[in-house]
């Protein structure tokens, strides 16, 4: 077991005879620099894997540097797809500043391609299965042995680890998103309710609860423990609890 203090120091706890235990152990050497890497992907296809040149491109990414280092290789990317498929593939990018500045957006319509954007909510990387593929990296360079001690080997760790990323994981992580957008679809619906509610259930902060627990799949117990309520309460309970059921299940909110 390990923890970080608030130095930044590193500590272990661990039994007599641990200590040259790989896990108990921290390397030393020197602070490797934060590399910058874009990439994407189409169904079972990979897209190219960029490194931010911060010499030569900047320290930060910006729309100017963005459209001029990133785009070209994406847009590329967008035309083999979307000849593949024989029709035009539509695209989904996150709400980061160089995505969605104005500079950005008018090169996209020069290209023709900002009409095939999907109107993507901000702060959702749960719904992009790009962040899975980021963590899957992650773990398994965590993983290598021996591990990169110097840029240019984390580097070409990142390379090989995206170069071994098979067809299969990234569709089965296409598979997936389906069901996330079914389960944001429900989460928001059960939030509406709740704001569309907001004085009765400001009034009765316990059926502010219940509701919570239908959106959290927990309200059984405190279904029966609804019943022993007078009946106004329990009345009350069970048209929003109705509502809410409806809400969930109606074909819009799917």
């Amino acid at each position: 077991m390990g923890g970080l203090s608030s130095s930044g120091q590193v500590w272990v706890t661990r039994q007599a005879g641990e200590e040259d235990i790989e896990d108990c152990l921290v390397p030393k050497f020197k602070k490797l620099e934060t590399l910058m890497v874009w990439a994407c992907f189409k169904g079972r296809h990979k897209g190219p894997l960029i490194f931010w040149n911060k010499e030569q491109w900047g320290k930060t990414i910006k729309a100017t540097s963005f459209t001029s280092h990133i785009v070209p290789h994406f847009f590329q990317f967008w035309q083999e797809q979307s000849k593949l498929q024989l029709d035009n593939v539509y695209l989904q990018q996150d709400g980061a500043g160089p995505h969605q500045a104005a500079p950005t957006q008018n090169h996209f319509r020069t290209l023709g391609i900002w009409g095939y954007f999907i109107d993507w909510p901000p702060s959702s990387p749960d719904c992009n299965p790009i962040e899975n593929l980021w963590r899957t990296l992650k773990q398994r360079i965590r993983r290598r042995n021996p591990f990169p001690t110097t840029n240019t080997a984390l580097r070409a760790a990142i390379e090989a680890e995206w170069a071994a990323l098979t067809a299969d994981e990234l569709e089965a992580l296409v598979d997936t998103v389906p069901t996330r957008l079914r389960e944001v679809n429900t989460l928001t619906a059960c939030d509406q309710l709740l704001n569309t509610n907001k004085t009765i259930l400001d009034r009765f902060g316990w059926l502010r609860a219940v509701i919570r627990d239908i959106k959290n799949g927990s309200a059984f117990f405190d279904f029966f423990l609804f019943s022993l309520f007078p009946f106004p309460f329990f009345f009350i309970f069970w048209l929003l609890f109705f509502y809410c059921i409806l809400t969930l299940h109606c074909p819009g909110s799917r």
